[in-house]
């Protein structure tokens, strides 16, 4: 089972700073159990998301998150194809 947290920020003026950032490696770290074989954090301006990652036997990829273009996905599953 994986974990999954973040931070997002709907006031346009006003960016995520480096407070916010530790308050999510706060919440990744009360959830390690869920996920202790890896973890990834992306931040921008308006939002901060992160996740624990319990790896599967087999597979060497699945690093979270996965940034494609302007969108950002973690999830807790597989992709396949």
């Amino acid at each position: 089972m994986c974990g999954i947290s973040g931070i997002i920020s709907l006031d346009k003026d006003n960016t995520l700073t480096y407070i916010h950032t530790r308050q999510l490696d706060d919440m990744l770290r009360q959830i390690k159990s869920r996920g202790p074989d890896g973890s990834g954090i992306d931040t921008e301006a308006d939002y901060a998301i992160g996740n624990v990652r319990l790896k599967i036997v087999g597979h060497k990829q699945g690093s979270q998150p996965v940034k494609n273009g302007k969108y950002v996905f973690v999830f807790n599953g597989e992709i396949y194809n």
